[in-house]
């Protein structure tokens, strides 16, 4: 496992994972293959293992890894240094490769410039995401009938944020298996908000064709068996994560932490204040002028025996889930928003 400046490039030597994505990738002799952020070449150790693909075309960002995978490879495999995302070099395989294997960067951070330049070249796509870029990415340079094979979370399944991608995988794909494990599975890795998943998908449509959604397992020996549970779902299915079976299991913030509404005094104007006043306790009241960070105390809220009778007792007040009151947690406004104003706060 190695995080490079950032780019959370998590590499895995696991026989299970990698036989397994590789039977699936399903090389021909007289395939062009292409796998991004090569890293130190795992992967394509386990693909040259038991095929010898026309072409093998390695691409990498992180300099001495590049370096390295042409020593390693030579004339096995063409490497290109540079971003996957960005490189005119691959921008020149649109359309000219046959298959796609992969374990992208999760998670990586971009600068703010950068994010802006993902944001010209993938205007609909979510940028602070870099897994799901690679998908789209990789999926514009397969041919007709080309076929993709990568390793990601497995939150593009369910998550609003990347229904772009959903609706990009059903008007150009047939996403014909997903294999669903624990994270734990991936040597060195383990998230706490997503599992793992396998996706294996034909670039091209084929309404007819049910996707095979593999589940159960329980340890990562047992992605080389047939005991999984295995689902048949449509293609248009993908765009719904509230129809899939497999969504129920997916922990709501609910089942993490207590969430519970905060106080209604009944009447703002006599209880709430912009400055600190005598009986007057601070009070987190809409969203901060930051993301996740409330700043300066902006509004005080009167706590005296008056006001705190008033609030158990008036109709229009509520005092409700007082035991959560000046204890720490995470605040949010109930103003719908695009953007989530969650904030840390603490006494």
């Amino acid at each position: 496992m190695s995080n490079l400046d950032g780019r959370c490039a998590y590499y895995t030597e696991s026989e299970e994972i990698l036989s397994l994505m590789v039977r699936l990738l399903d090389v021909k002799p007289e395939d062009r293959v292409f796998e991004p952020s090569a890293g130190e070449g795992a992967i394509a150790d386990a693909v040259l293992s038991v095929a010898q693909p026309s072409e093998f075309i390695l691409s990498e960002i992180d300099e001495p890894s590049a370096a390295l995978l042409r020593s390693k490879f030579q004339d096995r495999c063409t490497v290109l240094y540079g971003d996957t995302l960005l490189s005119p070099q691959v921008d020149a395989l649109k359309g000219k490769i046959d298959k796609v294997i992969g374990n992208p960067p999760y998670g990586a951070w971009q600068t703010p410039e950068k994010r802006q330049i993902l944001r010209n070249k993938f205007p609909d796509s979510y940028v602070k995401e870099s897994y799901s870029l690679f998908i789209e990415r990789c999926i514009t340079l397969l041919k007709p009938g080309g076929r993709l094979v990568f390793i990601v979370p497995d939150t593009f399944l369910y998550l609003n944020r990347h229904r772009h991608l959903r609706e990009f995988l059903f008007a150009r794909c047939c996403i014909e298996d997903v294999y669903l494990f624990p994270s734990k599975f991936f040597p060195g890795l383990k998230f706490v908000y997503s599992g793992l998943c396998i996706i294996n998908l034909k670039k091209g449509r084929n309404n007819e064709m049910l996707c095979r959604v593999h589940s159960g397992f329980k340890e990562v020996t047992d992605l080389g068996c047939s005991s999984e549970s295995v689902t048949q779902i449509s293609q248009s299915d993908l765009l719904f994560p509230e129809k899939l079976s497999f969504y129920a299991n997916v922990p709501t913030l609910g089942e993490e932490a207590s969430v519970v509404t905060g106080i209604c005094t009944g009447d703002n104007k006599r209880f709430i204040f912009s400055e600190p006043e005598e009986g007057c306790v601070p009070l987190a009241k809409g969203a901060g002028s930051k993301p996740y960070s409330y700043g300066i105390d902006r509004f005080w809220i009167r706590w005296d025996e008056e006001a705190l009778h008033y609030y158990k007792t008036d109709k229009k007040a509520r005092f409700q889930n007082r035991t959560f009151y000046f204890r720490e947690g995470i605040g949010m406004p109930m103003v719908k928003s695009k953007k989530v104003r969650a904030f840390y706060m603490k006494d």
